[in-house]
């Protein structure tokens, strides 16, 4: 059974490849994937080895999903983009109407960024990672928007340079500015949300997500004024070391945190809250 879902699942994401060499390369990454898996979690230089084997051929592979076209990067990225990833947010985005603008902290390489592009009026995608923004860049191209600002900067509490610190070539929606994975770190410039949206003149905010492995509560700081100016919903993966002093934060700015139903990560590292303004 476990054998069948996985070839039902890789005959979905093949079947969404873009182009017939999209879907090839697909095939080919599929049939890279069975090096034995339980060797390669005994083994990391394996899995090291498997991802380098695979990651050119993300590279140049597009992906299909509703007509909104999307590069990869990853495994994780692959899976990240489909329908199937975070169900519970596609509320949020479903209710963007034209006149709306939307800001994604942590933009990966642009699912949500894209999703909202086609419903709002301007959307504001924040990576700080070069590669992953390099294809959050090449997402926005592929798709034709022409209301999207992306920009190449960590969201923090201060202007600064600050490490980054990678993760594992299999986690590169992941990497970090508070965990430290071994593998080194790129530096990276950051600067407040508050100062970001003045240097841009952005008359309005509605809609923040903000998903930044485990630097939400400085990047909440760096967006005081925004939220007192603005009083936009936010969407807020959340820590569990970090939630007692970020729901302290918000309620100071008169928001309160409600989890949102079935976002636990499986791991229960993390949680997703959802922030509403109070009325």
């Amino acid at each position: 059974m476990k054998l069948r879902t996985i070839i039902n699942y890789w005959r979905y994401i093949v079947g969404r490849g873009n182009s017939i060499k999209d879907k090839v390369n697909l095939l080919c990454i599929f049939l890279i994937i069975p090096l034995p898996h339980l060797i390669c979690l005994k083994c990391p230089s394996l899995v090291r080895l498997r991802e380098r084997l695979r990651t050119p051929i993300y590279l140049r592979t597009k992906l299909n999903i509703d007509g909104c076209l999307y590069g990869l990067i990853d495994t994780e990225s692959l899976k990240i983009v489909t329908k199937a990833w975070e169900p519970y947010l596609h509320p949020f985005f479903q209710q963007l109407s034209k006149d709306q603008i939307f800001v994604d902290v942590g933009a990966h390489i642009g699912k949500y960024t894209i999703w909202a592009a086609r419903a709002c009026k301007l959307v504001i995608a924040i990576e700080p990672m070069p590669l992953n923004y390099l294809v959050l860049l090449n997402n926005v191209k592929l798709n034709g928007y022409r209301n999207v600002i992306a920009l190449n900067l960590a969201t923090w509490d201060k202007v600064c340079k600050i490490p980054l610190y990678i993760a594992p070539p299999w986690l590169m929606a992941h990497h970090s500015l508070k965990k430290d994975f071994g593998l080194g770190y790129v530096e990276v410039h950051a600067k407040p949300l508050d100062i970001i949206l003045e240097e841009l003149n952005v008359p309005r905010v509605d809609l923040i997500k903000i998903d930044v492995e485990g630097a939400e509560y400085e990047t909440l700081k760096g967006s005081i004024k925004t939220l007192r100016r603005f009083s936009p919903k936010l969407i807020v993966e959340v820590g569990k070391s970090n939630a007692s002093k970020v729901r302290q934060l918000l309620y100071e700015l008169g928001y309160i945190m409600q989890e949102i139903k079935g976002s636990e990560f499986s791991e229960g590292s993390y949680y997703l809250a959802g922030a509403v303004r109070i009325s």
